[in-house]
This record gives C-alpha cells, sequence and structure tokens, in this order.
C-alpha cells in the first residue's frame, strides 16, 4: 500500500510540474519580449528613470542597466522620464505592434540641455540589442 501510496504521489507531482512546463510555453507562445536597455552615461546617472508601458510605471531603471518584460500582442506604448507618477503628455512615447514570440529591443537615451533634460527611446534591432545587454546587467530593482 505504500509503495501504490509513493507511486501515486510520485505521478501526481510529475504531471503537476509537467503542466507548469506546458502552460510556461503556452504563455511564450502568447506573448512578446520587450527588453528596454537604459544606456550608460554621466548626466542624469545618480537618478533612476521611471518606465511607462501602456500608462502603468513598471519600474524606476538604473544607469547602465537593462529590464526585460512580457507583453500582450498588440499596440503599445512605451515611455521613460525622471519625474512624476503618470506618463507625461510632452513627452515623446514610442509606439510599437508586439506580435507574440517576438522579441523587441529598447534603448533609453537622455540630452542635457541648459535647462531641461529630454528622453528618448529608440528601437534597436536584434543584434544591437542583444549586445547592448551583454554589456549591461539586468536590474534587480526592476522585476
Amino acid at each position: 500500500m505504500r509503495q501504490l501510496l509513493k507511486a501515486w504521489t510520485i505521478t501526481t507531482l510529475y504531471m503537476l510540474m509537467s503542466n507548469n512546463i506546458i502552460a510556461q510555453t503556452d504563455l511564450d507562445d502568447k506573448t512578446a519580449t520587450v527588453n528596454i536597455i537604459r544606456q550608460t552615461g554621466y548626466s542624469g546617472s545618480a537618478t533612476g528613470l521611471k518606465v511607462f508601458i501602456d500608462s502603468a510605471m513598471l519600474c524606476k531603471i538604473n544607469t547602465g542597466k537593462y529590464l526585460s518584460i512580457e507583453v500582450l500582442p498588440g499596440v503599445h506604448t512605451l515611455s521613460a522620464q525622471f519625474y512624476g507618477s503618470k506618463p507625461r503628455k510632452s513627452g515623446v512615447p514610442f509606439q510599437f505592434d508586439a506580435e507574440a514570440g517576438s522579441t523587441y529591443y529598447f534603448m533609453i537615451t537622455q540630452s542635457v540641455h541648459v535647462a531641461s533634460t529630454e528622453v528618448f527611446i529608440s528601437r534597436l534591432d536584434e543584434n544591437i540589442g542583444k549586445q547592448k545587454m551583454l554589456e549591461k546587467s539586468e536590474d534587480p530593482d526592476c522585476r
């Protein structure tokens, strides 16, 4: 009886773990991966940049770091700024159409002027995006 119970327990655990793996694979097929890289720079480097997607704040990304998120397919708006809890209308958001199973790479840079700092978002091709991510580390505070 004990052997039967042990076999049943092991089989049940195996089936539960298999379902999680299958579910994760299904999720990967239904989402797109978005990698957001913050360029290393002198100005503004001590301050985290607030990153937003579709008006929801993801986190404050530090200089020389990146973050990866999964999004559902469809049109999304990516923006970043130093201050405020909601995306500013004056900023320059980047709109993109995410496809399931695809991976996207974006670089956030800033340009300092006498009285202001502008934040820019640009899309990178896959090879450059992968290279930039190798040069940076994932931001542990952006999860």
